[in-house]
């Protein structure tokens, strides 16, 4: 380094206060509001784009604002976001729910009405307002392992070997019903060869 330069290069904020960076120099909040909307215009779109907060302190501090003033504005922009985006989430159901209902009136209230869209709609709110029951399939399946196993119990050893062996014969003969590749199947209406 050449005798007389800085070791630090000072940047010019706009408050006036020059600092190296990241040396720790205190951070004088700007009293300008034009300076201050201007930063905080900048840092909005940036956040709103969705950069890195890493990539908006950089572009943030080539334009002579303070990072750590920038990295707290950043929090709160971020901050204020997130509490319109809770606010919004709550009235777009509301919202969405409004406009079916006005879909669904303009389509009952047509000469021939759309009975299928009608049908779609209806089933759309019910979905959104949690009032569409889910299906459920009731089999009384209870009684068959009951039964079942009182039939298991009341074999014999050698009719439980009967029936293996039967069940083992039945998928023999599907086994040999079934067409390897290549054979075709012959035709119940065509004569055997």
């Amino acid at each position: 380094m050449a005798r007389g330069k800085r070791k630090f290069a000072l940047h010019d904020s706009p408050t006036g206060v020059h600092a190296a960076p990241n040396v720790g120099a205190p951070v004088v909040p700007s009293v300008e509001p034009e300076v201050t909307a201007a930063r905080r215009e900048f840092l909005e779109g940036l956040v709103l784009v969705g950069a890195p907060r890493s990539r908006i302190l950089q572009l943030a501090r080539r334009k002579g604002y303070s990072t750590k003033i920038c990295d707290e504005d950043i929090r709160l922009i971020r901050a204020e976001h997130a509490a319109d985006q809770a606010d919004r989430e709550k009235t777009r159901r509301s919202d969405q729910l409004a406009r079916l209902r006005n879909s669904l009136m303009r389509m009952q209230s047509e000469a021939r009405p759309p009975w299928a869209a009608i049908q779609a709609t209806e089933k759309l709110i019910a979905e959104i307002e949690g009032n569409l029951a889910p299906r459920r399939l009731e089999v009384g399946l209870t009684a068959i392992p009951d039964a079942l196993a009182a039939a298991v119990s009341a074999m014999t050893p050698e009719s439980i070997e009967a029936a293996i062996a039967e069940e083992l014969e039945r998928n023999r003969l599907l086994a040999s019903a079934i067409p390897t590749t290549g054979e075709s199947v012959p035709d119940a209406a065509s004569p055997p060869p």
